[in-house]
């Protein structure tokens, strides 16, 4: 599938420009992916941290 342009149509069809219309909702998501990943990988690295004796 190939990337939406921000100044291309929306493929909702609803005629709105994709940075009007979608954009912003995905640009969210993106950004709540990112925050998530982040959370994880600090997790982890405390989880691995605390855990005595084991081998990376």
């Amino acid at each position: 599938m190939a990337k939406i342009g921000r100044n291309d149509p929306c493929p909702c069809g609803s005629g709105k420009k994709y940075k009007q219309c979608h954009g912003p909702i995905d640009a969210a998501h993106e950004s709540e992916q990112r925050q998530l990943k982040q959370a994880q990988e600090t997790l982890l690295a405390k989880v691995m941290g605390a855990a005595p004796g084991f081998a990376t």
